[in-house]
């Protein structure tokens, strides 16, 4: 069975579960908070791996944190602009770049990256393809990289995203709109499979996705709620039927031992699974629409310099 990877979490797939992280919406400290000075050095850390299909990673973000209001009005709570690199090391790929992040409101967060990815031309990847109409299920998947169809290569990946979010009472809402534009060498082909995403891509163009959460929010550091994930391609002239995917179900999440200004903060555990309604192979024609999308994470973060 191949070991496909999740990719950089500001990025495709990994950073659905980074940003439930981010409940400051809704989820409160579990220890009196300190007064953070205007000016911080952080890292985050998440380990992650899903099924169906598979995938595992490794990302570290370390960034520098400039404050941006002091105010205790709802709206301004923990505003900040951020920038920094990061690197994301899975079995089959590995991404390095660089990240800015900007919360002017505490309801919205604006976020670029960009990376170069290289794939080491293992576990099946990289698969490309003339057009749309080509099997690409799993198990064709495999049958390509036994023919030796997979080849390594290098690219670059770049990451636009917007996070919209409120919260009323114990209930929150958000939605993370995720726009990727890829530059990857596919041998000549002008689309390939991307297991992130878990679409075909264009070599050069753009794949947009929304993630549409819904959560009630615990005061003892649990969250539980529903997803929704709606994947778009766009493939232009190589497209000849919709490759737009989605899938909906119930997800968790469960912080302790929050430390605010120490060095590791925020212990959280992220458990997702989703059920396919749209795909062209996960819907029983290749993989059956009972087997869900599970995807598990365990991430925390801290301050470089503690305060």
């Amino acid at each position: 069975m191949r070991s496909l990877p999740l990719c950089y979490a500001t990025g495709n797939e990994g950073e659905g579960l980074r940003w439930l992280l981010l409940l400051c919406l809704g989820m409160p400290h579990l220890a009196e908070a300190k007064s953070p000075p205007p000016l911080r050095l952080t890292y985050q850390d998440m380990v992650a791996a899903r099924n169906n299909p598979i995938g595992l990673m490794n990302l570290i973000e370390v960034t520098g944190r400039y404050r941006l209001s002091q105010s205790d009005h709802i709206l301004l709570q923990d505003t900040h602009i951020s920038a920094g690199p990061f690197f994301d090391l899975n079995p089959a790929a590995a991404y390095l770049g660089g990240v800015v992040r900007f919360k002017p409101l505490a309801i919205l967060q604006l976020t670029a990256s960009h990376a170069w990815v290289g794939y080491f031309g293992t576990f099946g990847l990289v698969q490309s393809f003339d057009d749309s109409t080509i099997d690409y299920s799993d198990t064709q998947l495999d049958i390509n990289e036994d023919n030796g169809e997979n080849f390594a290569t290098t690219g670059t990946a770049t990451k636009l995203e917007g996070i919209l979010q409120a919260k009323a009472g114990p209930v929150a809402v958000r939605s993370t709109v995720l726009c990727t534009r890829y530059n990857l060498e596919t041998r000549g082909k002008p689309i390939w499979f991307d297991t992130g995403l878990d679409v075909l891509a264009p070599r050069r163009g753009w794949v947009i996705k929304n993630d549409l959460d819904t959560l009630w929010v615990s005061d003892t550091g649990l969250a539980v709620g529903g997803r929704w994930t709606w994947t778009h391609p766009f493939l232009g002239e190589h497209s000849r039927d919709s490759q737009t995917t989605d899938r909906v179900g119930p997800i968790a999440v469960y912080r302790w031992g929050s430390a605010p200004g120490s060095r590791f903060d925020s212990p959280t555990v992220v458990v997702l699974a989703q059920w396919y309604t749209r795909h062209a192979y996960r819907t029983g024609e290749d993989v059956s629409q009972g087997i869900p999308y599970v995807a598990a994470a365990f991430i925390f973060s801290g301050d470089l310099i503690p305060w």
